[in-house]
């Protein structure tokens, strides 16, 4: 069997799509706060980014796709795929940088701010995070006062996708594309029963696995039916149009398509389904519409996204506690401007500080597939 009937074990082109994504997290939590209208530059970068989030929900389609792909590669060659060598994998990749994010988050942060600004309590429950259960704490306890600790409830769901996954998809080998459905089916049905519940909606694992289903169904297709290659045709450069342009308009009028209690019910299915095409495009066409790895920066800072996504919020402490110590914190130079530079420049520094000291130590001894 040559390796082309296998699989790829690299996509080139997902490096630039998690920097992207990456991007739109870091300046969605940059021009959160609506507190600035006075600030033109500010209000209007505000509006441009109050979708970021959405790189959360692809994350979450994304690392659905590469998980089941990788597990469906590896039986495609060896006849299954090893749960033990899955597990180890995971724990040395996620665990070391997550609980240095967590003690940072639960420890130094309080240190750091009651040096600045006296104390503050903090409302979140220390074993939800190291238990990984983190999500829940943002639904039973609200955001937990250390902003450190608000990006670790996406790593949480992960780490619960990644604990069942490979024994489900052991379970029901044979029957695969009925398991994506029936969780995306139970997704949409929990969704249902929570629709005037902010928080079980964003937080909530039951919530947001369709997303994670979504990228193993297309990780399943694409396997099963080798296309690692597919040779371009109209059909698919309609298709491309179609979907930038369509998941341009659900950006744009995000607010006033998914404000419809029936609309907001199918939020994430939409953006998981346009997502997965996305994926599609760039992971098995020759000549897709657009070549997300001629993103250079992205394609260079691809595989540092993870260590970029836990400490971007902790270089923003850094950097926000500098303004208020210079006392220029509400200057209109340093909100549109100074925090979003010299926070991204921080949050690079510190990804690959992390990357060279505690993840790649660590990478090192991933027992492969």
């Amino acid at each position: 069997m040559n390796n082309s009937s296998i699989g790829k074990r690299y996509f080139a082109n997902f490096d630039s799509l998690r920097f992207i994504s990456f991007l739109s997290i870091f300046f969605f939590h940059t021009f959160f706060s609506d507190g600035f209208q006075d600030n033109i530059g500010y209000s209007f970068l505000h509006k441009v980014f109050k979708n970021g989030d959405l790189g959360v929900n692809f994350f979450f389609t994304l690392s659905g796709f590469l998980i089941t792909y990788h597990l469906l590669v590896e039986e495609k060659q060896y006849g299954a795929f090893s749960v033990k060598k899955f597990y180890i994998r995971r724990v040395l990749r996620i665990w070391p940088l997550y609980y240095v994010t967590f003690l940072f988050g639960y420890f130094l942060f309080h240190y750091l701010i009651k040096l600045v600004m006296g104390g503050l309590p903090e409302t979140a429950n220390p074993w939800l995070y190291v238990f990984f259960l983190g999500n829940f704490n943002s639904i039973i306890n609200g955001d937990p006062t250390s902003s450190t600790l608000s990006v670790l409830w996406s790593i949480a769901i992960e780490e619960q996708f990644y604990l069942v996954w490979p024994l489900l998809l052991l379970l029901v080998k044979k029957h695969r594309p009925i398991l994506f459905l029936l969780i995306t089916i139970t997704s949409l049905i929990f969704r249902a029963y929570h629709l005037d519940n902010h928080n079980v909606l964003f937080y909530h694992t039951l919530s947001v696995m369709s997303d994670l289903s979504i990228g193993g169904w297309l990780a399943y297709f694409v396997v099963t039916n080798n296309l690692f290659e597919v040779e371009n045709d109209k059909k698919y450069r309609y298709l491309s149009i179609i979907a930038f342009h369509a998941l341009l308009l659900l950006n744009v009028f995000r607010k006033e398509i998914f404000s419809i209690p029936f609309m907001l019910l199918f939020e994430r299915l939409f953006f998981s389904l346009f997502f997965a095409y996305i994926l599609f495009e760039q992971a098995c066409l020759k000549s897709p519409l657009l070549r997300a790895k001629n993103f250079i920066p992205g394609n260079n800072w691809g595989k540092y996204t993870y260590a970029l996504y836990c400490l971007h919020i902790p270089a923003m402490v850094f950097t926000e506690g500098a303004a208020l110590a210079l006392g220029i914190e509400k200057a209109g130079y340093w909100i549109v401007v100074g925090k979003p530079l010299s926070t991204l420049l921080l949050s690079m520094l510190l990804s690959l500080a992390s990357y060279y000291v505690i993840e790649r130590p660590f990478l090192r001894l991933k027992p492969e597939a």
